[in-house]
C-alpha cells in the first residue's frame, strides 16, 4: 500500500479540521481507510470472522451483505415478536444453522425468527473490526456530550469518514432496527 492511500482525502482532512475545531479529535492517519472493493472472487464457505470487502455482497442492497440483507428480509414479518432480538434461540439449532451457513447453504428460510436474530448478532460481533472503528468510538461518545443542534451536525460529520462498507452496512442495520424499534 503507498503511502497516498494511506493519506485521509481532502474530504477528509476538511472535516477532521473542522471536528478539531469544534475540540473533537480524530485521528487522521486512520479515518475512512480506502477498502479495495471486491474482485467477484468471494469465499464458497465462511461467514463469520470474514473483512467485511470479503462477503458476498446483497444483490438488492448495495455495499450490504447478503446474509444481513437475507436475514433483516426473514426477519422483518416477524417483527411484532417481543424480544426478537433480546431473546436467545436454541443453542443447538443455532449451532446447526450456523454450520450451513458457513458452509455456503442458503437455508435461512427454514429457520426460527429467534434464531435468525441470535445469528445476526453473532455475526456482528465476529466480524474482524468492528462497524464503528475504535478511532470513531471516542468522538462519537464525545459528541453526545453537546446541545441536541451540535450533537446532531458533528454526528453526522463523523459519521462520513466511516469507510463505505461500514457506513452503508450501519445505514441499512440502523432502518431496520429502527422498523423494529417502531413495532
Amino acid at each position: 500500500m503507498s503511502s497516498s492511500e494511506n493519506k485521509p482525502s481532502k474530504f477528509s482532512q476538511a472535516i477532521i479540521s473542522f471536528l478539531a475545531s469544534s475540540g473533537i479529535g480524530v485521528s487522521p492517519s486512520k479515518t475512512s481507510p480506502r477498502q479495495k472493493a471486491p474482485t467477484g472472487r468471494f469465499p464458497t464457505s465462511g461467514l463469520f470472522g470474514i473483512p467485511l470487502p470479503s462477503l458476498r455482497p446483497s444483490q438488492h442492497v448495495e455495499g450490504v451483505p447478503e446474509f444481513l440483507v437475507d436475514a433483516c428480509e426473514h426477519l422483518r414479518p416477524h417483527l411484532h415478536l417481543e424480544g426478537l432480538f433480546r431473546k436467545c434461540g436454541s443453542m443447538t439449532r443455532i449451532k446447526a444453522l450456523k454450520a450451513r451457513l458457513e458452509a455456503g447453504e442458503r437455508c435461512l428460510h427454514m429457520a426460527l425468527p429467534c434464531d435468525v436474530a441470535t445469528l445476526v448478532k453473532q455475526f456482528l460481533r465476529s466480524l474482524p473490526e468492528p462497524l464503528i472503528p475504535a478511532e470513531l468510538q471516542g468522538p462519537l461518545c464525545q459528541v453526545q456530550q453537546r446541545s441536541r443542534e451540535d450533537r446532531e451536525s458533528l454526528t453526522l460529520l463523523i459519521t462520513c469518514l466511516l469507510p463505505p462498507w461500514n457506513s452503508s452496512i450501519l445505514r441499512y442495520f440502523l432502518s431496520f432496527l429502527q422498523e423494529v424499534a417502531a413495532r
